[in-house]
């Protein structure tokens, strides 16, 4: 996983800098505090439109994204989903010989 990388659609628009992505497979990891939200000029309800959105931008350009809190960054389990999630994506099949 590599921090602060830009993701885009296939057309090459621009989503949003993850907090952290995969470089060959399309997943994203980002981390929530409640700054993001309360600190936001525009207040913590247009915030959350905001993030929802680019969580529905990501996941319709195929990004696997797991939104993370604090405190998931102290839970083993979660780390392990996500690496499941990064072999999943990067897993090669031989081709079939019919």
């Amino acid at each position: 996983m590599v921090p602060q990388l830009d993701a885009l659609t296939e057309s090459g628009e621009f989503i949003g800098r993850n907090d952290f992505r995969h470089k060959k497979a399309q997943v994203a990891v980002e981390v929530h505090g409640v700054g993001k939200f309360y600190l936001n000029s525009n207040g913590p309800d247009e915030a959350a439109k905001t993030s929802h959105q680019r969580n529905m931008d990501l996941l319709n350009a195929g990004f696997t994204v797991f939104n993370l809190s604090f405190g998931d960054l102290f839970r083993p389990r979660i780390f392990a989903e996500i690496k499941r999630s990064i072999e999943r994506a990067t897993r090669t099949f031989p081709p079939k010989t019919d």
